[in-house]
């Protein structure tokens, strides 16, 4: 996704798309965009750009309404649209691997989102489902949630993990906004310490 903004401050400055042009007089309801490559959401000077799952590049095309009523060109942008990066996924602290006590396993209720690395504010990602792998007489056992949250099966074979035993989370999958869930590339290792 790419956001797209005007600024629409308390003096009604609104910023085109070249950081040369500015305008005072002008007021965010006046403002038009068109979009090539995506649509476009929003009002009064913020605007929020999705481009097509297909696009490369998205052009926005940016017009104002002047006092003589006429729509008049402020100018145009091409941005290109690449996937946002995966964000951390993280289980009883741990992102990535590492050791953890069975009380900090068993404490946990949910696989979280750790956003901490992304470069962009405001952005949510939901956990929509994912699998956990206990270690078994048989070698491994898969169990898998439908959602962020630990199942009461998951809960039975976490209180019988030892300690140096090590429990997998994987296929984690992701759902950005309404898009449709997408799976996380990095597994999390934990040996109970």
């Amino acid at each position: 996704m790419i956001f797209f903004f005007f600024n629409d401050t308390a003096t009604s400055e609104i910023y085109t798309l070249s950081p040369t042009r500015r305008s005072s007089d002008l007021a965010a309801k006046d403002i038009q965009i068109s979009v090539t490559g995506g649509r476009s959401t929003g009002s009064n000077g913020n605007y929020m750009i999705t481009p097509n799952s297909d696009t490369r590049e998205c052009k926005v095309r940016v017009s104002v309404k002047g006092k003589d009523g006429k729509m008049k060109s402020m100018g145009e942008q091409v941005f290109r649209v690449k996937r946002l990066p995966d964000p951390n996924v993280k289980f009883a602290t741990v992102i990535g691997s590492g050791k953890v006590s069975k009380g900090q396993i068993g404490a946990a209720n949910s696989v979280k989102v750790d956003m901490r690395e992304m470069l962009f504010d405001g952005i949510k990602y939901k956990v929509k489902s994912f699998d956990m792998v206990f270690p078994s007489a048989q070698g491994s056992i898969t169990l898998s949630s439908k959602s962020d949250k630990v199942t009461s099966q998951m809960k039975g074979k976490i209180k019988k993990l030892r300690k140096g035993q090590t429990l997998i989370v994987k296929n984690v999958r992701l759902q950005l906004n309404n898009d449709k869930p997408r799976p996380v590339m990095s597994n999390i290792i934990i040996e109970v310490k």
